[in-house]
């Protein structure tokens, strides 16, 4: 579609925040008639007592009806939730103040937060950011082996966690001496764990908590970064960090009280915790509480959102499976070939009816959908040149955890299907000692960057460079109209025998684009002799594809199949680039909770 032509349009205007406090207290102000949250009924365990008093008349006429009618979801307005985050932090710093010294009151506490994603979550990031302490998201799905080392390495506090964790933080509380207070968000029997009711209830007075100073420059947030738990790196953020990150993100893209947002990515990772949670209570649009990505298909039936934040393989299965359904006759194929064409043809005309005539595919999103943020990693430009056809702005975006996360986006009326966008309004980023063709490591400047590594001054000093730019790791070059591309990870890189530099991700891609691949690593390996080095791809199948395709066919029949597939890519590089070995795998690449594979597992 022409839409993603226009340039040098304004940007949009947003209002100032100074830290997170200030973030709930201007929502509150500013949109107190947007709903925060939406939830399914009985899927939290203690929501505010007072979310069905009747704000205006409105909320209690919501809470029968529900949004779209739809009875099934709770609401939180703004007012309910900042007390409910006013009541779990005074009782948590009434906690902690009963537990320590006055030595050790001097510090801030760090706060944890161990659980799958539901209103507590929440209300427990912000309780710890508004007036507490540091707090400290944990990936759920790690081993309890693993949550001790993090624990330990980070030197935590307190810990906030689901019932289904009990057994889990039992085990850090007998090998964590620094534990001081351990709140469950439902009843359970650890001993010496308080419930989130418990805690939210022996506040008394709360204005010591919410006159507590909060610092904006100084470190307000924890992250460790993927690898494992001893090679992992902890990332400092300050709350100006994240404010910042999200006032800027917002001057690029449009968003409001009405829209409405569906999360169903880990809350841990910064980018759905920033863009899919603080960003929507700036921004004073309503975030639904969805069941995770295995009811992600019936979460988008009842809560028809607006807006979503992915990752590229989420949006490829759903481009997957409708493609399929589309090339499955001639008679669908030659239906939506034609719907394509009188789209563009009314679209010349300034008439924009893809929702109409796209209206079966848009329903499969619940109808609604208009705009998806997607970062983690490079995607296919079909895809979201697909979306874009049907109704549906995908802007792809690039960002690191260190950067709060977003770097860069596509705006939302100048974008390229191809490229991960154009730097953040306030972001300075360069390409470092670029090659022939324009290729090198990107830095970045800016006051969304982090802090450093929390204990580990030489990590921070490698990534930092004299003059302040943060060195991101991160491959790739910039075109002449601003835009960003990513090649690939520093780390990654296969250096050839000429010299020439091989980006896995690159030949990742290529081999991916079959639909008998399901997943590829490529990487640099000794021959057979161990006299040389040559390029490998390790390929887990498209299984399904290939039986439905070709029937039930031996390994050695599917070897060949994914061997001609090579063949196919190897005929599009340079001979320093091609793929010299295939190594065929019959399970999935092990993976991190945001679905990016890990390489060196």
């Amino acid at each position: 579609m022409p839409r993603n032509l226009k340039k040098d349009y304004p940007y949009y205007k947003v209002h100032y925040v100074r830290d997170l406090r200030d973030l709930v207290n201007r929502r509150c102000e500013m949109y107190p008639d947007s709903p925060v949250f939406k939830f399914k009924c009985g899927t939290t365990a203690s929501p505010h007592p007072h979310s069905n008093a009747d704000l205006n008349g409105k909320q209690n006429a919501e809470q029968k009806v529900g949004h779209n009618g739809d009875s099934e979801w709770k609401a939180i307005y703004p007012k309910d939730f900042r007390e409910d985050i006013q009541n779990l932090g005074s009782g948590l710093l009434r906690l902690w103040n009963a537990k320590t010294s006055v030595e050790q009151r001097k510090a801030e506490p760090k706060i944890a937060i161990l659980s799958e994603t539901r209103y507590e979550w929440y209300v427990s990031y912000m309780a710890a950011t508004n007036g507490l302490g540091i707090v400290v998201p944990l990936d759920r799905m790690l081993r309890a082996e693993e949550l001790v080392t993090m624990f330990q390495r980070a030197g935590i506090d307190m810990v906030l966690f689901s019932k289904k964790y009990t057994d889990t933080v039992g085990k850090v509380m007998s090998e964590c001496s620094n534990l001081k207070v351990a709140v469950c968000f439902d009843e359970c029997e650890l001993q010496g764990a308080y419930t989130y009711k418990e805690a939210s209830e022996i506040a008394g007075d709360k204005g010591e908590y919410n006159s507590r100073r909060i610092d904006p420059d100084a470190v307000g947030i924890l992250l460790f970064t993927s690898g494992t738990t001893s090679q992992s790196k902890i990332v400092m953020l300050s709350q100006r960090n994240v404010c910042s990150d999200i006032m800027n993100m917002f001057k690029m893209c449009s968003m409001g009280p009405g829209d409405s947002f569906l999360s169903v990515l880990p809350l841990h990772h910064t980018y759905e915790c920033t863009c899919g949670f603080i960003a929507q209570v700036y921004s004073g649009t309503t975030i639904y509480i969805g069941e995770g990505l295995t009811k992600i298909a019936s979460d988008l039936q009842k809560a028809k959102p607006t807006c979503l934040c992915v990752v590229p393989a989420l949006l490829e299965k759903f481009y997957g499976k409708i493609m399929k359904e589309i090339e499955s006759s001639a008679l669908k194929r030659f239906g939506f070939a034609m719907l394509r064409g009188m789209s563009r043809f009314l679209y010349l005309l300034r008439i924009d009816a893809r929702k109409v005539l796209f209206k079966k595919v848009n329903d499969v999103f619940g109808g609604n959908l208009r705009l998806v943020f997607m970062g983690g990693a490079p995607s296919d430009p079909n895809v979201i040149k697909f979306f874009d056809e049907i109704g549906v702005e995908v802007l792809q975006g690039y960002g690191l955890t260190e950067c709060a996360p977003l770097v860069a986006v596509n705006r939302d009326q100048n974008y390229r299907y191809n490229s991960a966008g154009v730097p953040l309004v306030g972001n300075e980023i360069k390409v470092y000692q670029p090659d022939e063709n324009g290729i090198g490591e990107f830095i970045v400047k800016g006051d969304n960057v982090f802090l450093g590594y929390y204990g580990n001054l030489k990590a921070t000093d490698e990534v930092f460079d004299k003059d302040g730019y943060f060195h991101t790791g991160d491959v790739g070059y910039i075109d002449d109209d601003g835009f960003l591309y990513i090649t690939g990870r520093k780390k990654n890189v296969i250096i050839a025998k000429n010299g020439k530099n091989v980006f896995p991700e690159e030949l990742e891609y290529l081999i991916n684009k079959s639909p008998l691949v399901c997943e590829s690593v490529v990487s640099q390996k000794e021959n057979e002799t161990g006299n040389d080095y040559i390029i490998q791809a390790e390929i887990f199948p498209q299984f399904d594809e290939i039986r439905e395709s070709f029937g039930e066919i031996s390994a050695d029949e599917i070897r060949v199949k994914i061997e001609e597939e090579i063949s196919r890519v190897n005929k599009k590089l340079e001979n320093y680039q091609k793929i010299k070995k295939v190594v065929i795998r019959d399970t999935e690449f092990i993976k991190s909770s945001t679905h990016k594979i890990k390489r060196c597992a």
